[in-house]
């Protein structure tokens, strides 16, 4: 219901219903503001909309994410990003998701330039085999030696990512590398910063793409999909600052940075 809810599409279908059932009784102010925010979910399902909302939260992430090459840090923390499909068995890597692969291959290149580093694997996830499990093994099979993987895997949401590996023994220290998403990283990095880490990245992939040809400018299924990842992001943030002030804890499930 909650991804319905934050769906450009299902924003226009409940407001395609005001209007058709109540839009007489409108009057001139609320019925302007209906249909500007009809045209807005029309405009968010396009790529020229869709693109515009994920460079507008990739680019609040912190500007001060840039490691000190001089003593960059010893652990890389790496986030899962989710599963397709269950996994079968402990070797169904096909089961992860392009997110968490390409996390993973991010994680990866850090590791390459910096091959004494640790690398740290957070996600849980809700099948038998978890997500962290699954990236790890795929880790060791590029050539990370297991002794230098350490997995988390029992954390649910980004912000259990964060206070789940801050809790593991012995203790990470609080300079380390993050690896994700750019459209996650600004939730990431806040959520990491208050349990206490200094986080740095190295890159992080980004799913903008810049303004093409006349599809560019279409209704596209892919389009819907990235406003929607930038709406879950957009609302993972407001709930963990909301969060932060009443000193409850925020509640969410993997997938694709949850």
């Amino acid at each position: 219901m909650f991804h319905i809810a934050i769906s450009p599409l299902g924003i226009l279908l409940g407001l395609a219903a005001v209007r058709v059932i109540g839009g007489k009784r409108l009057g001139p102010v609320p019925r302007h503001l209906l249909h500007a925010g009809i045209a807005l979910c029309l405009v968010l399902m396009t790529p020229a909309g869709a693109n515009l909302l994920v460079a507008w939260v990739e680019g609040m992430a912190p500007k001060d994410l840039q490691c000190n090459a001089a003593a960059p840090p010893d652990t890389i923390v790496l986030l899962s990003g989710g599963t397709s499909r269950p996994p079968r068995h402990a070797g169904d890597f096909s089961a992860l998701n392009a997110t968490s692969l390409q996390r993973l291959s991010s994680a990866i290149d850090v590791w390459r330039a910096h091959p004494q580093s640790r690398l740290v694997i957070s996600g849980g996830g809700v099948f038998a085999t978890k997500e962290s499990a699954l990236l790890g093994d795929l880790a060791w099979r590029e050539g990370v030696p297991r002794e230098r993987i350490l997995l988390e895997q029992e954390s649910q949401s980004t912000w259990e990512n964060a206070s789940k590996v801050a809790a593991l023994q012995p203790a990470l220290p609080r300079r380390i590398w993050l690896v994700t998403s750019a459209l996650h990283l600004p939730r990431a990095a806040y959520a990491f910063r208050q349990s206490g880490f200094q986080p740095c990245v190295a890159e992080a992939y980004s799913i903008y793409l810049p303004p093409g040809g006349f599809y560019y400018y279409l209704p596209q299924r892919s389009a819907l999909q990235k406003s929607e990842e930038s709406l879950h992001e957009l609302a993972g943030m407001l709930a963990y600052r909301w969060a932060r002030r009443t000193d409850s804890t925020p509640v969410g499930r993997t997938g694709a940075g949850s």
